[in-house]
């Protein structure tokens, strides 16, 4: 009995012995496919990386939405490198870090219609108005009051502004050099303005802080920013009746009390 249970003992010993023989095996299998996987990815990577840049160079470039610099305006200021005109390339770089400055341009959506062909719709920085400096430059600024651009191009359908006294030098994001309270009743008139679908081709402002615009062959003088609002909608209503005639239209004694509207004609 004894010479059995030591041959049963060394069979387990045997037996225990063997998950340890082939503990390896399992490791050495993990790591060839975890190898294998890496290749195989940076095989993709590669050939993906070969097909762009081999395979996607733009040929064609369709804009929308640019109204004040053509295409080929743009074009010079986006395509800086050669990998600019990389279609997977430029839409990267147009996420990441889009292009800092463009003039009049606030921000761009570039898409892919094709391999070789790119689509970029334009979205334009807001300008409702300029002002000039001594050196014929036109300061354009946006609905707050801001400079957006300052630049020599003269924008179609913005009207100038000619405000009272000398004006400061300024740069792109400052306040346009303007009174401070000229400047609130300015860009309250351009609102009124804009709500009514009215378009002036110039705006006086006088040192007194009157408010003269030029539309067509009709000065209009609208007088203090008291009642603006009104005087505006009332001249939406006005405008048509006195068009293709030369002449002041007189609003500047206009209220609430006295609604005489007087047109005075010119020769």
């Amino acid at each position: 009995m004894k010479k059995k249970n030591k041959e049963e003992k060394i069979e387990e010993d045997i037996f225990d012995e063997e998950p340890y023989e082939e503990e390896d095996k399992p490791k050495s299998s993990k790591l060839f496919i975890v190898i294998s996987i890496i290749i195989a990815i940076a095989i993709v990577i590669a050939g993906g990386v070969f097909f762009v840049l081999f395979f996607c160079n733009i040929q064609k470039v369709k804009m929308e939405g640019n109204t004040v610099l053509i295409q080929e305006e743009i074009e010079q200021d986006l395509f800086l490198d050669e990998y600019d005109k990389n279609g997977v390339i430029l839409m990267i770089k147009n996420l990441v870090q889009p292009r800092k400055y463009i003039p009049f341009v606030e921000s761009m959506d570039i898409t892919m219609e094709d391999l070789n062909t790119v689509n970029i719709k334009i979205h334009e920085k807001e300008i409702i108005g300029y002002l000039m400096d001594a050196d014929k430059n036109r300061i354009y600024y946006g609905p707050e009051g801001q400079v957006q651009e300052i630049s020599k191009l003269k924008v179609k359908g913005v009207p100038r502004v000619l405000p009272e006294g000398e004006m400061s030098a300024v740069s792109a994001g400052d306040p346009i050099p303007v009174r401070e309270k000229s400047r609130r009743e300015l860009l309250a008139l351009q609102r009124d303005l804009k709500n009514n679908e009215l378009k002036v081709s110039r705006i006086e402002i006088s040192e007194e802080g009157n408010f003269t615009l030029y539309h067509k062959d009709i000065v209009i003088k609208l007088g203090t920013a008291s009642n603006m609002t009104e005087k505006v909608m009332r001249l939406k209503y006005i405008l048509p009746k006195v068009k293709k005639k030369v002449g002041i239209l007189h609003l500047e004694d206009w209220t609430e009390g006295n609604t005489d509207i007087v047109f005075e004609m010119v020769e």
